[in-house]
């Protein structure tokens, strides 16, 4: 929509407004500013686009209407008419109008426009022709509306079709002309007129909008509250600028659509917008005065509040968020705090985070392809677990002290019982002893594997779950729940790997660490003289639920990305047997060069019995210029004696 400033500024008391205080009102409140355009006279062009929902500012008085709410300045629209009757009548529902008006003029002058109406037009490119045809343009720019002159010099306005009449059959039969589609008049007098205006039924236009008669952004754009402003500005100009007098006025219409009003809690209200910068909720007072300025109506009904929308904003807004929205929009989105509240911690309820949690946890695993099961607390005996006083039977008289045993008890039965799956998991409580007392929490334990089922292609067979491919199904529990976890190897000062050490091989076992601490152990369970081969790439896990509920889940971070082409290297080192990769990602990660992007694992061998070596692939990445091979040779021969240095360190501290 394009508008004049100097225009705009005959519409609205802009004296103590500048341009560029507009456009920034405009900016915050959704509206861009697609061109400003200088022309002549000191006045400038605004070229403004909206969202596809507010198809009622594509117009003058539309744009007018928006920017006398968003700077709470009254409109000067000018609605003088003369004392006319209006005949009304209903329309059947079955009709291809939703309003008609027409009103009859005898003795129209043709000649030229007034200069003021010629310049308002040539601000859109709209060549002068006449003053009647002129009018018809302007109100079209002005209201979206468009007003249909028919001339017949032969009717009678006294003996015209009364409004009963069907105003289709009554086009069809009288011979006019529309004046809006000759460009030079040839009369420079019409005895007699009908000026015409209406809108048709909206679902008359769905099934007629690819027809070549209708426009159909014209329909869109067409603010049906706008009809009755639109023809009266377009009787009065006719009135004064072609030397005539409307004797009569017809208004057909449809019976008007009810909307609900909308019930709005001023509690909501504070509680969605939050607090101002100044610390303070955005009180009642300015809330129901940006009400007033968007021409919405309050009333209270039984301590109810409730909001009345103009018919223009009734499909852009139809729920109490909506208004909330365009209190903030005229109140202005930067006048709020955007940060998110630092107390949210005070109001955290372990219970119910906990419940969630667990729920999150049993439908990843399930959606992994596990089966969940429940077992008794009461165990049987042993050494390890806490006695009860007073038990119902001597074989159970032992609270357990972790949950894979008895997951591991009903695989062998599933076995037995030729149940061919053995994907299962629990999570329950487990006991310990400590300091002549006892602890109970919670942990979820689990087993996968077993069968073959993985083929690389349909013609081979299948192949057992790998001690890789099992640890992946853990790594992507953690990811889903949004937790980063390490690995490292067994640790006998962890207490939960001592309680599950036994059924799991000691070569193939991790610990899972998050923030440094012990959380939980998986492994390959081991096969015993008892079990034989009945544990072949069968894992199982057993993970403390609390650390999990209590970690902070991670928060996204942004960070701008570089434009320029990353380097690659590749390094061999040498390393003793006793140090994990983890230790060298460690070591290089703390050299904490932003040009470093990523270090990654691609090669490992055994190549003594004291010595493995590693391949490490380095990506290397600059945020302000290309990197050059001697910037990048200095870092990697940094990265190679930084390692080598806390390698000699460590090997001397060991002995």
């Amino acid at each position: 929509m394009k508008i004049s400033w100097q225009w705009l500024r005959e519409l609205l008391s802009l004296d103590q407004i500048h341009l560029d205080l507009l456009i920034n009102k405009l900016t915050l409140a959704g509206f861009e500013i697609e061109q400003i355009e200088n022309i002549k006279d000191s006045d400038k062009m605004l070229e403004i686009s909206s969202t596809a929902n507010r198809l009622d500012i594509n117009n003058i008085a539309g744009i007018t209407k928006e920017l006398s709410s968003l700077l709470s300045i009254k409109m000067k629209f000018c609605y003088t008419q003369k004392n006319l009757k209006i005949y009304h009548k209903n329309l059947n529902n079955n009709s291809t109008y939703e309003k008609i008006i027409y009103g009859f003029a005898e003795g129209i002058d043709i000649k030229e426009s007034p200069q003021w109406l010629q310049n308002k037009l040539k601000l859109y490119n709209i060549k002068s022709y006449n003053n009647i045809i002129d009018i018809i343009n302007f109100i079209y720019i002005k209201w979206s509306q468009k007003i249909n002159i028919l001339y017949n010099n032969d009717i009678n306005c006294e003996q015209y079709p009364s409004i009963d009449t069907n105003f289709g059959t009554l086009n069809k039969n009288l011979n006019y002309y529309k004046i809006y589609k000759i460009e030079n008049c040839n009369q420079t007098t019409l005895k007699k007129i009908i000026i015409k205006t209406e809108i048709l039924d909206k679902q008359y236009t769905k099934l007629k909008n690819k027809a070549s008669t209708i426009d159909n952004k014209d329909i869109k754009s067409i603010n049906h509250t706008n009809i009755l402003n639109a023809y009266n500005e377009a009787i009065t100009l006719i009135y004064y600028l072609c030397n005539t007098k409307v004797k009569k006025m017809y208004l057909l219409s449809k019976k008007q659509k009810e909307y609900k009003p909308i019930s709005i809690n001023y509690i909501n209200i504070k509680k969605i917008l939050g607090p101002q910068k100044s610390k303070n909720y955005i009180a009642i007072h300015p809330i129901k005065k940006i009400l007033n300025d968007l021409y919405f109506l309050i009333y209270t009904n039984k301590n109810q509040e409730y909001i009345e929308i103009p018919e223009y904003r009734v499909n852009d807004i139809y729920r109490e968020i909506d208004i909330i929205e365009e209190i903030s929009r005229i109140y202005g989105f930067n006048n709020f705090l955007d940060k998110v509240p630092t107390n949210y911690k005070r109001n955290y309820n372990y219970k119910k985070t906990t419940k969630y949690r667990v729920e999150q946890i049993k439908s990843i695993l399930r959606s992994l392809g596990l089966n969940e099961t429940i077992h008794y607390s009461i165990d049987d005996t042993s050494k390890k677990s806490l006695n009860i006083y007073n038990p119902l039977t001597l074989e159970h008289k032992n609270l357990r002290n972790n949950l894979l045993k008895n997951l591991i008890n009903i695989y062998k039965s599933n076995k037995q019982s030729n149940q061919s799956n053995c994907n299962i998991f629990e999570i329950g409580r487990i006991f310990r002893n400590k300091d002549n007392s006892y602890i109970e929490s919670h942990h979820i334990s689990g087993i996968i594997g077993g069968q073959k089922y993985l083929r690389q292609e349909w013609t081979k067979a299948p192949n057992h779950l790998s001690w890789f491919q099992a640890k992946g199904e853990i790594e992507e529990l953690f990811t889903r729940l949004n937790i980063i976890i390490t690995w490292n190897k067994p640790n006998l000062d962890y207490e939960t790997y001592n309680t599950v050490k036994d059924y799991l091989h000691p070569k193939y076992t991790g610990i899972i660490y998050v923030k440094e601490s012990p959380i939980g152990v998986f492994g390959q369970l081991r096969n015993t003289e008892s079990t034989k081969n009945d544990f072949n790439a069968i894992y199982g896990f057993e993970i403390e639920l609390k650390p999990i509920i209590s970690t902070e889940l991670i928060s996204a971070t942004f960070a701008d990305y570089s434009k320029y082409p990353s380097v690659i290297r590749d390094i061999s080192i040498n390393i003793p047997k006793h140090i994990s990769f983890q230790y060298i990602y460690n070591i290089i990660k703390n050299i904490n060069n932003p040009i470093i992007e990523s270090i990654e694992l691609f090669d490992f061998y055994s190549y003594t019995s004291n010595i493995n070596k590693i391949g490490l692939r380095v990506i290397y990445r600059g945020y302000n210029s290309t990197l050059t091979t001697s910037i990048v040779d200095q870092i990697e021969l940094k990265i190679k004696q930084y390692i080598n240095k806390n390698i000699q360190n460590d090997q001397f501290n060991n002995l």
